[in-house]
This record gives structure tokens, sequence and C-alpha cells, in this order.
């Protein structure tokens, strides 16, 4: 059984949270 490997996160997704959450 293959080990479970983390979902990869596209560069969007990223650039969609720093506009909903700006860090300060």
């Amino acid at each position: 059984m293959p080990p479970r490997v983390a979902p990869v996160v596209p560069q969007q997704d990223v650039d969609s949270v720093l506009y909903i959450h700006p860090s300060e």
C-alpha cells in the first residue's frame, strides 16, 4: 500500500487565501 501523499496546493489557491486574509 503506497503512503498517503498530501494534496498539492495550487499557487492560485494560495494567492486567493492571501487576498482574502492579508497578513499585516
